[in-house]
């Protein structure tokens, strides 16, 4: 679950009465967030859980679908975590997940503090042990690990409005104080990139942005 469990609610949503959905979070308060959005939603249907994605064989269940989104950019053993979350899958059901390839991101007119904060981003995650532009080799893994029918495709929203393109500030703004704790740019770097993007970016009606690419991955 991320932010506002859009994902789980859509899932939810689709299964109905009939159906049952388990949402995990490594955040007690994310999932704290969804228990309050599922209460909102009127859902009865989810069962949420504080667990990390590396300990999922403590849920014993299999399921029809096991799905995950923007989870395995974080982690440093992607295809482990795709064979735990497919060990959960019944027979014949379906794995999917949608990862991003984060360098892909852009302005149009180009920004440079937009650009240095998914290059900051990158390297970050690089120096994690991560790949930041897992999406595109995700197809791989699938067939690697056993999946048969897999198909990919690829989505790349673009966005004009002011409240669409506040994604990019409230990124480098969370992002900020990790960039500083790994050595890769000072407080004052921070602060003038996430000044300079507010500003090009969010507040300039004349600037496009393209959110990074998703690759969105399913198989049997």
């Amino acid at each position: 679950m991320t932010g506002a469990c859009d994902e789980t609610v859509l899932i939810a949503n689709k299964v109905g009465s009939t159906g049952k959905v388990t949402a995990i979070d490594i955040s007690p308060e994310q999932v704290q967030v969804a228990m309050e959005r599922m209460a909102a939603e009127k859902l009865k249907n989810v069962r949420l859980m504080v667990l990390n994605v590396e300990d999922l064989e403590n849920i014993k269940e299999q399921f029809d679908l096991v799905y995950c989104r923007m989870v395995l950019v974080h982690v440093v053993n992607p295809k482990n975590i795709l064979e735990k979350m497919l060990a959960r899958v019944k027979t014949k059901g379906k794995l999917a997940c949608e990862e991003p390839d984060i360098s892909t991101c852009f302005t149009i007119p180009s920004s440079k503090a937009f650009d240095k904060h998914i290059n900051l981003l990158c390297e970050f995650l690089r120096k994690k042990g991560c790949d930041p532009d897992l999406g595109s080799k995700v197809y791989k893994i699938f067939n690697d690990i056993g999946c048969s029918n897999v198909k990919i495709t690829f989505s790349q929203p673009a966005v004009t409005d002011e409240n669409g393109k506040m994604a990019a500030l409230l990124s480098a703004k969370n992002c900020g104080p990790q960039y500083i704790s790994a050595g890769l740019a000072t407080k004052e770097e921070v602060e003038i990139m996430i000044s300079s993007i507010e500003s090009e970016v969010v507040k300039t009606k004349a600037v496009m942005m393209g959110q990074c690419r998703m690759s969105q991955v399913s198989g049997t």
